[in-house]
């Protein structure tokens, strides 16, 4: 058996048995999380080996972009970990979508270091990671993208600057080229449908909705109509002023009650 042969074997032996690794309730989790702030290693790992799926996931979505899959999965780990000592349960949300971001951002970095096409400057790739991991933080914490203008007000650069710098982070691959060295195979070939939805990502979006339906139903019904309005929840989605309008209130006092309505649904997620 040559190594080639070797390493995927281990690949596939590794992959087959975090399939079968049993997945936590938001108890289970929430438990370990606690536990593993406080210190505890084994309450960590088990933390930890519970999500490796979802770097598995992430990193398949991401084969073909000059990166081995091993290699990817190896950066998808090193994140969750990090994600996995810095997660607080406190705030109400899965460990699997705090940690997408952390995986995610790894991942990104790793083919943008080794598997561009087009060689990048040291300076303007680091440029590059900066401002990739901002947006990561951002939409943690905002729970949106971040504009231009945030990106540049962050990273004090020009708009026009960071609209350069992300160039520099755009791949670029031929279809036609073959996806490995020695593989007949090309990216045409692993193409898959573009209306088909990961798995992984089906779950996490009907995991993420059933929370979010379940958290509204304990808001009062004003708060329940502004939030489920300006998200397009069952709703067109509307602006502050738009609410307002309809139900009876100012811009300011729809934006206000919105504020209340997160706060009251992070407390009662949170004590799920």
């Amino acid at each position: 058996m040559n190594t080639s042969t070797h390493e995927d074997a281990s690949l596939s032996l590794y992959m087959q048995e975090v399939s079968h690794t049993p997945l936590l309730s938001a108890e289970e989790e929430a438990t370990l999380a606690q536990q593993a702030r406080k210190g505890n290693q084994r309450a960590l790992d088990k933390l930890i080996t519970a999500n490796l799926r979802l770097v598995i996931a992430n990193a398949r979505r991401h084969q073909g972009r000059g990166v081995a899959l091993a290699d990817l999965i190896n950066e998808g780990n090193l994140a969750l970990v990090n994600a996995a000592r810095r997660f607080d349960p406190s705030r109400g949300i899965r460990f699997a979508s705090f940690a997408a971001w952390w995986v995610q951002h790894a991942i990104d970095d790793a083919i943008a270091a080794q598997g561009r096409a087009v060689s990048v400057p040291p300076a303007q790739l680091s440029e590059i990671n900066r401002i990739n991991k901002f947006k990561a933080d951002f939409r943690q914490q905002n729970e949106r993208q971040p504009n231009i203008n945030e990106i540049a007000h962050a990273t004090n650069k020009t708009e026009l600057s960071v609209k350069k710098t992300m160039q520099g982070s755009i791949q670029q691959h031929s279809v036609d080229a073959p996806l490995t060295k020695h593989s007949p195979v090309t990216l045409l070939d692993r193409l898959t449908d573009s209306d088909a939805q990961p798995s992984d990502s089906l779950l996490l979006r009907h995991n993420t909705a059933r929370q979010l339906h379940h958290a509204i139903t304990h808001l009062t019904q004003r708060e329940q109509n502004v939030v489920r309005a300006f998200y397009g929840i069952d709703h067109p989605q509307l602006t502050f002023a738009e609410i307002g309008e309809r139900y009876g209130f100012s811009r300011e006092r729809a934006r206000q009650i919105r504020k209340k309505a997160l706060r009251h649904m992070r407390a009662h997620t949170s004590k799920q």
